[in-house]
């Protein structure tokens, strides 16, 4: 880089640090080409609250590194590159800061509603979140400042004080703003040689998958570095002996037999809807990456290879490390910092946010290493350390850009800044971008400007909830170690352990390993079963305990079948499927290879409640795993544990907000939140898998039990109106009889009238009542049913009889008929009273 000789030699000559920095001379070139160019303003408006008397001549606008002089009338100018953001700050004559803005090629103001949309944009924490999620705020910020009771205040506040900006009264005002922002949602609650990978559940966003034989890759499902780091811990002889290399691994301090970088989740789905859904730490994950797939070598003398994969990443949970794991973990850490904490701070006020998207990180590699050895060098060097130790990333960045600030007269701030500088040119010029970033003769100028606006955003961004926007470094461990074997197999049968069910096929593949065939050979398999439990049926529909298929290629493809009905099946009951492959054709026949499944047969299915229901963007909706009659046995079980591995492409939504995998151990509930509010008709799948084992068992006895899923239909017809109601138990009528009241009583869901409407659906998630003695409730589950204002059926009545359907409809799945002065009066109406439910309502309105 252009000025790493001069970076360098201020750091070394103090006798300081040494640090490499790799320099590539494209970038340098790309750099030295860079023409010094003008900076472009445009014409801005500053908009003062109605009533206030305040001579803004007096005041200045600071736009990057230059301020500008503001007529009395509030016209001024301000630098702005095209297509991009660039913040903005009014300041009084003292440099007191009054009204901020996010200029735009869209908003060329400065005002009360900018000054809190950027207050916002701060104190929720949008600033760390992705690029994509940024520009959302921009896009829908009028949804959470634009009302006139939140604006009426602000106008307020700064009428009675024109430097209401960093005070008591209007932080609390934006505090109370972002509280509620937090709290809102909408839930929906239903009650309704091969590779062996050992343990492959999802740990800390991570799960080792399997690619093919012999090659492995990580996927990782959070926005969070990571590094892989694979071991040679043993192998298996010809013979069948194990012989361990490595036991203890931090201990031991073995050099690693590959290592490969893990990417955090990269760009983010086009959409994400409200700004709720991530304000309140729901949807800042992304759909999950993968590494670079890494190939393990099995030896001619070994039957099988064992492997540790050790992955790192930054966490706020220490773990015990190799000396190389140390390294590299240091080396993420401060990557995390640079790349993802501190540089959109400084890209934001520098007026370049957009660079951030599709950003080649490569182009800011010098200045993240100009980072560590400044925040080595200044006297807060130990608390940016234990921030970071901590996993407070946020704070570490803002105490990081303050030692910019107030040790602005070193030498080594005016290189951290050219560094910076190098790199965004370079990125611009990658992103086939122009720049407006102040160069050599103001950057000095520009940590001026940095000091000022960092304390007004300081005051702000103290209000986000970092535990949310840095989830997934506080939900994940430093270290997670999966087991992996290779082994010596040229046939290979997947699954390895089915489940299969009474009467339903469960298919099964014999997949051959580099083996290829000449002219007018075919591969013949050579299928059976131990039949204690069913038989083997093929395509073409042979069934027998053996078959013989013949192919062109790979995979052979078999079918299982149990023919013993559910109440015959005992504990534990399991077949197991074999297949010999051989080469048939011209010569002597090949014997390629042979190998064994275990298919355990179950006598039910578990299944994912609800099945096929409906939702909108915005919705969450609430999973549970339960056998077909609606029991589980999956939470508080006394001998079993379970673990649920849940899976969702993420699409349109994520489960629990931020995750495209999650594993819960005995828990059959999850959540799954729709993100996308522009899709008009889409499914989604979610799939779970079920292991279990003995209380008394460790982790490695988890075995497979089930494999479900459940379809997600997302409607966002902007003709359609979608809302919850709740079940409720109401008295439908009475009238005097025998000395007391006759007194019927309803119970069900309440839906109002729109005049509007082509036609109505309700679809029942959860109904039921709280009664200890008799109960009812999940009969209900899962039903539709749809009318019109013209005609209506049973269940769906008035609410009250004789009474118009302008004042509303009811679904009615509860009723009772008894007298005041009789028996059991009382607990019938609690019983009543006490009736709850979810249930979606969609209407269809004319156009």
């Amino acid at each position: 880089m252009i000025y790493y000789e001069i970076f360098k030699n201020s750091f070394i000559n103090n006798n300081r640090f040494s640090f490499f920095i790799t320099s590539c001379n494209k970038d340098e070139e790309i750099k030295d080409q860079q023409p010094k160019i003008e900076l472009e303003t445009v014409d801005i408006k500053v908009i003062l609250p109605e009533g206030l008397n305040f001579d803004l001549s007096k005041t200045k606008l600071i736009s990057l590194s230059e301020e500008f002089s503001v007529s009395n009338s509030g016209d001024t100018e301000a630098i702005l590159n095209a297509g991009s953001r660039g913040l903005i700050v009014l300041k009084s004559q003292n440099d007191t800061p009054l009204l901020m803005s996010f200029i735009s090629d869209t908003n060329r103001e400065i005002s009360v509603k900018t000054t809190l949309e950027a207050a916002m944009f701060y104190g929720l924490g949008t600033v760390f979140l992705p690029e994509e999620v940024r520009e959302q705020y921009f896009e829908q910020s009028d949804e959470l400042i634009g009302s006139e009771e939140i604006l009426s205040k602000a106008n307020a506040i700064f009428t009675s004080n024109i430097s209401a900006l960093t005070t008591n009264t209007f932080v609390s005002f934006l505090q109370e703003e972002i509280d509620k922002i937090r709290n809102n949602g909408t839930d929906v609650a239903i009650n309704k040689r091969t590779i062996e990978i050992f343990q492959n559940n999802v740990k800390s966003g991570l799960q080792v998958e399997e690619v093919d034989f012999e090659t492995i890759r990580i996927s990782n499902n959070y926005r969070r570095r990571a590094h892989a780091f694979v071991y040679k811990t043993g192998y298996k002889d010809e013979t069948g002996k194990e012989f361990s290399l490595i036991s203890n691994i931090p201990e031991q301090n073995p050099s690693p037999y590959k290592d490969e970088k893990v990417p955090p989740t990269g760009s983010v789905r086009e959409f994400f809807g409200l700004i709720q859904d991530w304000a309140a730490g729901e949807g800042t994950s992304k759909v999950k990456v993968e590494s670079s797939p890494m190939k393990l070598d099995l030896e001619e003398n070994h039957l099988e290879n064992i492997y540790s994969t050790r992955i790192i990443g930054v966490s706020a949970t220490p773990n015990k490390l190799t000396e190389l794991e140390k390294e590299k973990l240091h080396e993420l850490e401060w990557q995390t910092l640079g790349l993802d904490f501190v540089l959109p701070l400084m890209l934001d006020l520098v007026g370049h946010a957009e660079l951030l998207k599709g950003l080649d990180e490569t182009a800011y590699e010098p200045f993240v290493n100009g980072l560590i050895l400044f925040g080595s060098s200044i006297s807060s060097t130990s608390s940016v350390t234990n921030l970071i130790s901590e996993g407070k990333y946020s704070d570490a960045a803002i105490e990081l850009i303050y030692g910019l600030v107030n040790n602005s007269t070193s030498g080594g701030v005016e290189d951290v800044l050219k560094l910076f500088i190098d790199g965004t040119l370079i990125a611009a010029e990658k992103q086939g971008k122009t720049t407006s970033i102040a160069q050599d003769d103001r950057i000095m100028e520009l940590v001026k400007n940095f000091g000022i606006i960092m304390e007004t955003t300081d005051i702000f961004l103290k209000a986000a909830d970092y535990a949310r926007i840095s989830s997934s470094i506080f939900n994940a461990s430093m270290v997670e170690e999966w087991k992996v074997s290779a082994k010596r197999t040229p046939v290979t049968l997947v699954p390895e352990e089915a489940i299969a069910f009474p009467f339903i096929l469960k298919p099964l593949e014999a997949i051959i390993k580099d083996t290829e065939l000449s002219a007018g050979q075919i591969f013949e398999y050579k299928w059976s079963t131990t039949g204690n439990f069913g038989t083997l049926k093929d395509d073409d529909g042979r069934e027998g305990t053996s078959i013989s298929t013949t192919a062109t290629s790979s995979p052979g493809n078999i079918n299982y079948l149990s023919n013993v009905d559910d109440d015959d099946l005992p504990d534990g009951a399991e077949d197991k499927v074999m297949v010999e492959v051989i080469i048939k054709g011209p010569g002597d026949d090949i014997i390629v290879g042979k190998d064994t499944a275990i298919v355990k047969i179950r006598p039910f299915k578990y299944e994912i409640k609800p099945q096929g229901v409906k939702i909108s963007g915005g919705m969450n909706l609430a999973l549970s795993i339960t056998k077909p009659d609606g029991s589980e046995n999956i939470t508080n079980n006394e001998l079993n544990d379970y673990r649920i591995i849940w899976s969702t492409s993420g699409s349109y939504g994520l489960l629990g907000g931020t995750e495209s995998n999650m594993t819960r151990y005995n828990d059959n509930k999850m959540v799954y939140n729709c993100l996308d509010k522009d899709v008009e008709d889409a499914e989604e799948k979610v799939f779970a898998k079920i292991y279990s084992k003995r209380k008394d068992q460790g982790d490695d006895a988890y075995s497979l039990l089930d494999e479900i899923e459940t379809t997600i239909k997302i409607d966002n017809d902007e003709n359609t109106i979608e809302f919850k109601v709740s079940g409720s138990g109401w008295i439908y009528d009475q009238w005097p009889e025998a000395g007391g009241l006759r007194t019927l009583l309803r119970g069900g869901f309440q839906i109002p009238y729109y005049k509007d409407a082509i036609s109505y659906e309700i679809e029942i998630l959860d109904y039921g009542w709280v009664d200890e003695v008799y109960s009812i409730g999940n009969t209900h589950i899962g039903d539709t049913y749809t009318w019109t204002n013209d005609t209506q059926r049973t269940p769906i009545v008035p609410v009250f009889p004789d009474q118009p359907i302008t004042e509303g409809f009811s679904a009615q799945f509860s009723s009772a008929s008894i007298n005041s002065i009789g028996n059991n009066f009382d607990e019938n109406v609690n019983r009543y009273l006490s009736i709850y439910g979810t249930a979606i309502v969609r209407i269809t309105l004319d156009n």
